[in-house]
């Protein structure tokens, strides 16, 4: 994550979305999940990109991630967003439909989006925002989401002066959270 960041420099908060690649034969749940995590905790919705093969047959088509909203691999010439359904997903909110394409002497993907999930990314994800400080994390709330992040606030100056973490967050007393984590 730190390395897509980097790449995309100032533009990094125009992203609408970042995708975690799940085709990656020996990645575990936990690496996922702390991929999504650290997407989120940067700032922005992640996304989860994998094919029903290799979900089912590489790794089992566990359920754990169906939250996660989906970018289905399914090569099917469709320019639709029909996904036949895995690991708990029923639908997706993008479809990469066929692979290597040329286009004006560049190969690409072609790719499906719901344009409501496109264009309500930036909304949703201003949707900041608790946040509180405890001995080693600052927990955040973001769209009924409670994630965690370091409590050097020192870091924290950095990451909001870089734009990379939102400035409008409320400091709350240890524990103003605990009530709200059952309204999930």
């Amino acid at each position: 994550i730190r390395r897509a960041m980097q790449a995309c420099g100032p533009f990094w908060q125009e992203m609408r979305f970042v995708a975690v690649d799940c085709e990656v034969d020996g990645i575990t749940k936990p690496q996922i999940q702390d991929a999504l995590d650290a997407v989120a905790g940067n700032g922005l919705r992640p996304v989860l990109y994998t094919a029903s093969w290799w979900w089912g047959g590489h790794f089992g088509n566990p359920t754990d991630f169906k939250h996660v909203p989906l970018w289905a691999a399914q090569y099917d010439g469709q320019a639709d967003l029909d996904v036949a359904p895995f690991g708990g997903w029923t639908s997706a909110i993008g479809k990469q439909w066929a692979g290597t394409t040329p286009l004006c002497g560049v190969d690409v993907d072609k790719n499906t989006f719901d344009r409501a999930f496109i264009e309500n990314a930036r909304e949703e994800s201003d949707m900041l925002k608790i946040v509180r400080e405890q001995s080693n994390f600052y927990t955040f709330v973001t769209d009924g989401v409670y994630l965690r992040y370091i409590a050097d606030p020192v870091r924290l100056k950095q990451l909001q002066d870089a734009g990379v973490w939102p400035k409008d967050v409320t400091v709350v007393p240890d524990g103003a959270l605990k009530d709200l984590v059952l309204l999930r």
